[in-house]
């Protein structure tokens, strides 16, 4: 085997170049995740937290938009102004809420499966009771109320769309 330098070219009859694999890699769904336990409860986290995070904006983003125009401005530069400084503070205020009782929704949702075994038509409604009761727990107990009951009616609406299929 000569230099590299001096030859200029690599030697091709080198013992690793000529083995060739044993087995070509598979990306199935069976060697990628693990069977008989459903979707990954981290997967299911990021994706409700990210799905709620853009629904929160779309909706917030509405919201900043019209109280913009309500607001108004005297010249075109000042009613321009007005709309995107509601849509930029509305619009991520609404979604970071929305994404953070999420999670905190997910993360006791398997804590109440834990004691409550069979009863899966009332877990979504504890546990959107009790995330929004975590949420708001600093606040005084109107507001923490409110936003128990806003959670909890919200989270059994959407456990009931995604189980009928409407969702």
């Amino acid at each position: 085997m000569g230099d590299y330098l001096k030859t200029g070219s690599v030697n091709y009859d080198l013992e690793i170049l000529k083995k060739k694999p044993d087995k070509k890699l598979s990306f199935d769904k069976q060697n990628l995740y693990l069977q008989g336990y459903g979707r990954q409860w981290g997967e299911k986290l990021v994706y409700s937290v990210g799905l709620a995070y853009g629904s929160g904006l779309m909706l917030g983003g509405g919201c900043g938009l019209l109280s913009g125009i309500v607001k108004g401005g005297k010249t075109k530069k000042l009613f321009l102004n007005s709309v995107l400084n509601s849509t930029s503070v509305i619009g991520p205020n609404v979604a970071n809420q929305m994404a953070s009782l999420t999670m905190i929704y997910y993360a006791l949702n398997n804590f109440v499966k834990l004691f409550t075994k069979n009863d899966e038509v009332y877990n979504s409604s504890i546990a959107g009771f009790f995330a929004g009761c975590v949420y708001k727990s600093s606040s005084n107990y109107k507001i923490m109320g409110s936003y128990s009951i806003l959670s909890s009616a919200a989270f059994s609406l959407i456990d009931y769309g995604f189980k009928k299929g409407y969702i």
